[in-house]
């Protein structure tokens, strides 16, 4: 407990007592110290503010970045079921002969933003062709009719990666050409 001296009898006395007890002179005004508990308070306040700002700008972090993956998620998965509508619509015309020895079977939307083209060789068996020379003439004019086409727009802008898959007309597998991004962006 603290005391306060008596400037004129130097006697303690208690910090409340406005008078001293032994002569009943006026004692010195003490002004009270701060406690440790009032700093640790504004520490705890400016703590708290702190805190505060921090879980506001976590939780509009947070919201923004939901609402970026979303918009993102959103338009992916969107793509995706304009390219299984573009198959679905492609398919309602299948079996189309492209030309006199070439038929369109139908197409897929696969995993991975790609979509396939598959083909029956109507005339052709695997052992009388020459795969190499057949990949060699088909890729250029492949590529460059997803180039040039406006039809194939949508696929250039959204990167997909297009599949074309031969069989012969015993329905056995020839090859499969795929263009990428890489190949007709350049």
């Amino acid at each position: 407990m603290e005391l306060v001296k008596c400037t004129h009898c130097n006697e303690d006395n208690k910090t409340n007592a406005k008078y001293c007890r032994y002569c009943g002179y006026e004692l010195p005004k003490v002004e009270p110290k701060e406690t440790i508990e009032q700093p640790v308070a504004k520490q705890t306040q400016g703590s708290t503010k702190q805190k505060l700002i921090i879980t506001l700008v976590s939780v509009v972090s947070f919201v923004v970045a939901f609402f970026v993956v979303q918009q993102l998620v959103q338009r992916v998965f969107s793509f995706d079921k304009v390219l299984m509508k573009t198959a679905s619509e492609l398919n309602e015309a299948c079996p189309l002969m492209v030309d006199a020895e070439t038929r369109l079977d139908n197409t897929v939307a696969m995993a991975n933003n790609t979509f396939q083209y598959n083909y029956s060789l109507m005339t052709l068996v695997k052992d009388s062709i020459d795969i190499s020379s057949f990949e060699a003439y088909l890729i250029p004019q492949i590529t460059n009719n997803i180039k040039t086409n406006p039809d194939m727009e949508l696929f250039r802008v959204n990167q997909v990666t297009m599949n074309y898959k031969y069989v012969d007309k015993n329905g056995v597998f020839i090859t499969k050409i795929s263009v990428g991004p890489e190949q007709y962006n350049e």
